[in-house]
C-alpha cells in the first residue's frame, strides 16, 4: 500500500528551496564573482567510490561549489539546530572526501530563511539582493554558538535569505504545526 501524502509533507519547503537556489545561482554567485554554467543546475547527486551517496541542494562541480538550504522558522529550537549541524557535517565530509581524491577546496554555502521583520532586527547587515551575510554580530544561530566557530574554521559561508511572501510564511507555519502534530501521533 502506497503511503498517502498529507498537508504536513515537505513540499512547501521544497518549492521554496528551488526558488532560493535559483536566486543563489542567478543573483548571489555572480556578485561573489563565481561564474555558473546553467546546464549544471540539476547535477546534485554525488557518488564517492560507489560507496557514499550524498545529495546537495546546490552542487556545481565545475565551479567547486556546494551548499544546503534550510527553509525554516526562527528562532531555532534544538531539532532545527541538529538539522543545521547535520547539514554542516555533510558539507565538511563531502569536501574531505574530495580533498582525499586530490580535488582541493570547495566554496561552501549554507542558507537559512528569515522574515522581513527578522531582517529589521539586524545591525547594518551586509546585503546582496535578498541575501544577508551572516556574522557573529548579525546572527540568528546565537552570537556565542559553537556553530560560528565551525563556519569560520571550515570556510562555510552562511547567508540568510529574506522571505517576503506572507502567504508562504503562513503556509510554512501551518506545515510546521502539522509536522509537529504528526510526530506526536
Amino acid at each position: 500500500m502506497e503511503k498517502e501524502k498529507h498537508d504536513s509533507d515537505s513540499k512547501t519547503q521544497s518549492k521554496k528551496e528551488v526558488e532560493i537556489i535559483d536566486n543563489v545561482i542567478n543573483k548571489l554567485l555572480p556578485q561573489l564573482n563565481i561564474k555558473v554554467t546553467p546546464s549544471q543546475k540539476d547535477s546534485f547527486l554525488i557518488s564517492q567510490n560507489d560507496k557514499v551517496k550524498m545529495q546537495f541542494d546546490l552542487y556545481l562541480p565545475e565551479e567547486k561549489v556546494i551548499g544546503e538550504v534550510y527553509v525554516t522558522e526562527l528562532p531555532l529550537n534544538s531539532g532545527r539546530r541538529r538539522k543545521i549541524m547535520s547539514d554542516l557535517l555533510k558539507i565538511i565530509t563531502f569536501e574531505r572526501l574530495k580533498q582525499n581524491e586530490g580535488q582541493g577546496e570547495y566554496k561552501k554555502f549554507y542558507f537559512l530563511t528569515i522574515t522581513e521583520e527578522q531582517e529589521r532586527e539586524l545591525t547594518r547587515p551586509e546585503k546582496i539582493n535578498n541575501f544577508i551575510k551572516h556574522s557573529r554580530e548579525n546572527s540568528f544561530i546565537g552570537k556565542d554558538a559553537w556553530i560560528n566557530v565551525t563556519l569560520k574554521e571550515f570556510g562555510i559561508q552562511l547567508y540568510y535569505f529574506v522571505i517576503m511572501d506572507k502567504k508562504f510564511l503562513a503556509d510554512l507555519k501551518l506545515t510546521r504545526a502539522k509536522q509537529t502534530e504528526g510526530m506526536k501521533g
